[in-house]
């Protein structure tokens, strides 16, 4: 497991992660995939309307 860091977040920066994001932020594995679909078609009519790139973290489950 990580340690804690300390971090000031600008513009850049998605935001927290891993075991620093809440747990009711998490999304299964269906919810990420159905969002990054809807995110693709909306890319494919307009690409200004769904700019920039998307970070996906994951981890498994044992």
């Amino acid at each position: 497991m990580g340690k804690y860091f300390e971090t000031r977040f600008t513009n850049v920066m998605s935001g927290l992660f891993g075991e620093e994001l809440p747990q009711d932020r998490w999304w299964s594995a269906g919810k990420t995939n159905d969002v990054l679909d809807k995110f693709k078609q909306l890319r494919a009519i307009d690409r200004e309307m769904a700019p920039g790139w998307v970070d996906l973290h994951a981890m498994r489950e044992d």
